[in-house]
């Protein structure tokens, strides 16, 4: 509460890493990083991995681009980490997070000129080495890794590093897949029997395939699992809620019987329906894991703007069925 006093309504919706999305108030940057307060929780996010922030509150500004310098300070240390009790010391400190603390070194990062190089082709035993077969940035070999069949995984070189998948790309697995019902061990499964590796050993181009395929539903669950779970079903086990879902019924409830009233008075409640954009409540959104915050903010949307036009149709129908009526007698 008393953030949102001191930096007003400045709610905005933060766009970084793999298209994964944060919203909550804005209370400033500090040290290359934003700072979100969601909830009663503050996040940092480093400028490095933004995409995007847009004003996220209702009116004229919403989904606009939102103003912010990574290069000022423009919040103090002592606002967004406020000392603590110490338990160890009976005292209070301010404990920082080590990318904030000066008194930890951080590693020096010497910027030159990219420089591409590539190997000519050589004779050994048992074949010929093609130039196109690595290729050097920055000092560091990679293997051209061949475009992908079935998705399996191609064999690396022996000393030849592969850019290893990203974080932000497993949370973007493991949250499509368990919206697609996956468990995680059908995800291991599928991975295995499609990639030969479970998540944790996928490279950052199979990442990028597999959230490929989840996106355009082109996955399914490995034959084993699917009769496992058609046996599960069967014996009268209720299905597994997903975050959708939930969006769905947070929607529902939060929506307003106002609208009723907005298909009698349709011209007020038409201009409200196309104006007005329903967001969820931050409560929700606090307690939904950050991976998948994403995929419930768009699915409760949906279902809220469905919700008002339904009820908005019924409001204007039970209308006239009562003057017609009333008018016959």
């Amino acid at each position: 509460m008393a953030f949102s006093f001191l930096f007003g309504d400045n709610n905005v919706q933060v766009r970084h890493g793999d298209q994964q999305v944060a919203q909550g108030e804005f209370i400033g940057t500090y040290m290359n990083h934003v700072h979100i307060l969601v909830g009663e929780n503050i996040y940092y996010y480093s400028c490095d991995d933004i995409i995007s922030i847009t004003y996220a509150s209702e009116g004229l500004s919403y989904g606009k681009g939102f103003d912010y310098d990574c290069s000022k300070n423009t919040v103090t240390a002592d606002i967004l980490f406020p000392p603590e009790f110490d338990p160890m010391t009976g005292e209070m400190a301010q404990i920082l997070p080590d990318v904030f603390n000066p008194d930890i070194p951080k590693p020096a990062v010497e910027k030159a000129t990219p420089v591409v190089q590539e190997f000519p082709a050589k004779i050994e035993a048992g074949g010929v080495s093609a130039a196109e077969d690595f290729v050097i940035i920055d000092g560091v070999k990679y293997a051209k890794v061949a475009p992908e069949k079935d998705g399996a995984q191609a064999e690396p070189n022996a000393g030849v590093s592969v850019r290893a998948i990203l974080p932000g790309q497993k949370s973007a697995i493991q949250s499509l897949s368990r919206a697609a019902g996956f468990t995680n061990n059908d995800l291991n499964t599928y991975l295995i029997q499609n990639y030969g590796q479970t998540l944790d050993g996928l490279s950052h181009k199979q990442g990028t395939n597999v959230i490929n395929k989840f996106q355009a539903e082109s996955v399914s669950k490995p034959a084993g699992v699917r009769n496992n779970q058609a046996t599960y079903n069967n014996t009268g086990s209720a299905p597994q809620f997903n975050v959708c879902h939930q969006a769905g019924l947070d929607a529902v409830a939060s929506t307003s019987p106002l609208w009723y009233g907005g298909g009698i008075i349709y011209y007020v409640g038409v201009p409200a329906y196309f104006l007005s954009k329903p967001q969820p409540n931050h409560y929700a959104i606090s307690n939904t894991a950050p991976e998948e915050q994403l995929l419930y903010m768009e699915c409760y949307k949906t279902a809220a703007q469905n919700e008002r036009g339904k009820r908005m149709a019924l409001g204007c129908g039970g209308f006239l069925l009562f003057f017609m009526m009333t008018a016959g007698m």
